[in-house]
């Protein structure tokens, strides 16, 4: 429950920033943007597997089989030399009298030619709605659709749960930088070094006690500077010097 109240204070925090700031000029406000869109893109591609789940189903309960006629025909795209792909126009007849006309997609044999009109098919249909149907044996490919929701969710929710985890640690290293910066206010410097050490966290560390340095040499206190820069436990601060854009190169103070 604590862990989430912090994660909880870290958004909030991130969010009252970009509020600030201009929330449309935060590089926070546009991630969060991208990943609902694609928590959304992801929804529907599910929402068309549920659709397409449940047609199949409806066909293989309740279809009835029959006979229909190709009517009319057009080439949809070219297929590889083992055929062509087309489209048709089927004609079927219900037993009502009713007359139904759907299109369908097939391979033919170029032996079997283009020009195959009147050519019988079997067909099944739905018998409570006869414009429901389809060629025997065709299936709707319900499995790309729910591979590419589960997919487009899955990273959405994994990058989702990386930017939550960098707001937290960077409004766990905001509030760790406002108490060093009240220690240097009141000029507690070895207290701010000995509090910087203590951080358990060894990123947090560096860079407090690259932070504290660098303050140090701004305000003009080179020897407290200096006293961290010798401590005998210091751990090598380049990278953390590196992050923020500096590079330190210190050794035996220069003589007088």
């Amino acid at each position: 429950m604590h862990l989430a109240l912090r994660y909880w204070r870290a958004i909030r925090s991130a969010a009252l920033e970009s509020y600030n700031e201009g929330i449309g000029k935060t590089l926070e406000f546009w991630t969060l943007v991208v990943l609902i869109a694609m928590g959304v893109l992801g929804a529907f591609f599910l929402s068309l597997y549920r659709d397409e789940a449940r047609w199949n189903s409806e066909f293989e309960q309740y279809a009835v089989a029959t006979v229909g006629y190709v009517v009319d025909e057009q080439t949809c795209s070219n297929g590889t030399r083992f055929g062509h792909e087309y489209c048709y126009d089927i004609l079927f007849t219900t037993p009502s009298g009713e007359e139904v006309i759907f299109g369908a997609r097939g391979l033919v044999s170029y032996r079997a030619g283009f020009r195959i009109l009147q050519r019988p098919m079997p067909v099944q249909y739905l018998p409570y709605r006869p414009t429901s149907a389809r060629l025997v044996g065709a299936r709707n490919d319900e499995g790309f659709l729910l591979g590419l929701g589960l997919a487009i969710n899955g990273l959405a929710l994994f990058c989702l749960l990386g930017f939550i985890y960098a707001l937290y640690w960077r409004h766990n290293l905001q509030e760790l930088l406002k108490q060093l910066e009240d220690l240097m206010a009141r000029r507690c410097y070895a207290e701010a070094a000995d509090f910087s050490m203590a951080v358990p966290n060894t990123e947090y560390r560096d860079t407090l006690l690259a932070t504290l340095i660098l303050r140090l040499f701004e305000l003009k206190e080179v020897q407290q500077a200096q006293n961290i820069l010798a401590r005998e436990n210091l751990p090598d601060l380049k990278k953390a010097f590196q992050a923020q854009g500096m590079e330190l190169r210190y050794g035996p103070a220069p003589r007088a």
